[in-house]
């Protein structure tokens, strides 16, 4: 029956490659004063409140926050360690699940007016079963990004981890300095034995040197030095 009707047993278009969307999009991201405005506005709805302050101040996403447990955050050495997110494991369950790549597991500093903030919503608000921090809904993401786009048109919760990146790049040497300088203790921090650890109390300066890998393999190194005095 195939000659007769010209019938194929395959579909030509399988083996094309499609070809990459190379649109240029542009990265939103609130300024300072768009920040503070927008927690303000959230002020009334905790838990958007608490999602939005957590992603201004350490840039995570939204399934990390989701996932963030109490067991995750160190208050004495001031850290968060991000290994996993808690979104859809199938279409209809949510849990926790691997962060979104290899690299994406990682501690990050977080900074006093965070801990605080953290320290304050652990003693007011209800343990949760599964141990995490937000008790997020399936509906939690979406009704956060209507809130979101209310008060300005076309962000989303991402836009706040991109407004954490751009605030970040454009602090001051000095802030960028002192930032460096808290990563550089949370690593040391973590040994056992040397949570106390301060960098300024045995070096006056540093020399950081970074390899940056672009495209076509090319690779930059990039050397700065700081100092304290």
């Amino acid at each position: 029956a195939i000659n007769p009707y010209k019938i194929i047993t395959a579909n030509p278009a399988d083996s094309v490659t499609q070809a990459k969307d190379k649109t240029i999009r542009r990265i939103k991201a609130l300024t300072e004063k768009e920040s503070r405005q927008l927690l303000s506005a959230l002020s009334d709805t905790s838990i958007f409140y608490m999602i939005a302050f957590i992603a201004l101040n350490t840039g995570m996403r939204y399934g990390e926050i989701a996932g963030l447990t109490w067991n995750s955050i160190n208050f004495t050495r001031q850290t968060i360690t991000i290994d996993k997110q808690y979104n859809w494991i199938s279409p209809e369950k949510r849990g926790f699940k691997a962060v979104k790549s290899r690299n994406g597991n990682r501690t990050i500093h977080m900074n006093t007016k965070l801990a605080a903030r953290l320290n304050t919503w652990k003693l007011n608000t209800p343990a949760a079963i599964d141990g995490r921090v937000i008790l997020t809904t399936p509906s939690t993401h979406a009704l956060m990004n209507r809130q979101l786009r209310k008060l300005k048109q076309g962000i989303s919760v991402h836009t706040l981890r991109h407004t954490f990146a751009t605030m970040l790049l454009s602090k001051s040497k000095a802030v960028k300095l002192t930032r460096g300088m808290d990563m550089i203790e949370v690593e040391i921090r973590s040994t056992k034995g040397k949570e106390g650890f301060r960098l300024d109390c045995c070096i006056e300066a540093a020399e950081i040197s970074v390899d940056v890998e672009a495209n076509r393999k090319q690779t930059f190194s990039v050397t700065r030095q700081y100092s304290y005095i």
